[in-house]
């Protein structure tokens, strides 16, 4: 449930194209488990591929190898969410990654427009100590402030941008 006045996260969902892949599959999904949904797309493999990927996700589907890009459009199709991470079974998403993903799709509050630049300020400026280097300390505490506030204000923006419909004349 998202509290009032907060707009949920963007759905994401994690994409896989594989064959014979059940050696290196088990451990790639584990690191997605944090996502919205994992949809596989599996080339008819030999191996025990498909069986470890129903442990982990009920969207595995099979189609006949027809080429990279066939094969990244049907599996795309089957995505569900606003934003896709396509990844190899060989790969993983580390625990910081998933973070920063996680992270990037949250939208910013006005309070964070406000307060996340001023707590920063004080950070470096008073509690590092800044004031000690003079001018240096206090500019490079106001560009970091200017820095997080631009930051912010984008996402505030991308989530209070208005969803316009087209009127007829």
């Amino acid at each position: 449930m998202v509290p009032e006045g907060k707009e949920p996260m963007p759905r994401l969902s994690v994409i896989l194209i594989t064959y014979n892949e059940e050696a290196y599959i088990e451990v790639c999904l584990c690191s997605v488990q944090w996502a919205d949904e994992t949809v596989v797309l599996d080339s008819h493999s030999q191996d025990g591929t498909l069986s470890v990927c129903r442990r982990f996700t009920d969207k595995c589907y099979q189609a006949t190898w027809s080429g990279f890009g066939q094969m990244k459009n049907a599996i795309l199709d089957r995505a569900t969410g606003e934003w896709v991470l396509s990844i190899d079974a060989d790969e993983r998403v580390t625990p910081k990654l998933a973070q920063e993903i996680l992270q990037a799709g949250r939208r910013a509050q006005t309070a964070d427009l406000i307060f996340r630049p001023l707590a920063l300020f004080l950070k470096m400026y008073l509690i590092k100590a800044g004031f000690l280097d003079g001018l240096q300390g206090l500019v490079l505490s106001g560009l970091s402030v200017g820095y997080v506030f631009n930051k912010y204000a984008k996402l505030w923006e991308l989530g209070a941008r208005p969803h316009w419909e087209e009127v007829s004349s």
